[in-house]
């Protein structure tokens, strides 16, 4: 992989942890928001990324947001960034 298909599949993947993230968390006054963080990695271990043209299996798929949670990029509880960022 080149480095500028690295950046854009690292990209898409924010995109869609953070269209599910927003959705998850819209709303949820008087909850438990992170009882919510479970829906979140649910549904992102459903995706399947993609690089260019190719579906990537769900290990890799799962990896990747793995990974950008370790960094932490991303996160599954509301308020993750003041936790681990």
């Amino acid at each position: 992989m080149t480095r500028e298909e690295v950046i854009r599949f690292n990209n898409e993947a924010k995109l869609r942890w953070h269209n599910k993230f927003r959705a998850t968390y819209r709303n949820l006054e008087g909850l438990a928001p992170d009882s919510k963080a479970l829906e979140v990695l649910d549904e992102m271990r459903r995706e399947k990324l993609r690089i260019d043209e190719q579906q990537m299996g769900t290990e890799f798929s799962n990896g990747e947001y793995y990974y950008l949670s370790d960094l932490p990029e991303i996160g599954w509880h509301s308020d993750w960034e003041k936790k681990y960022k």
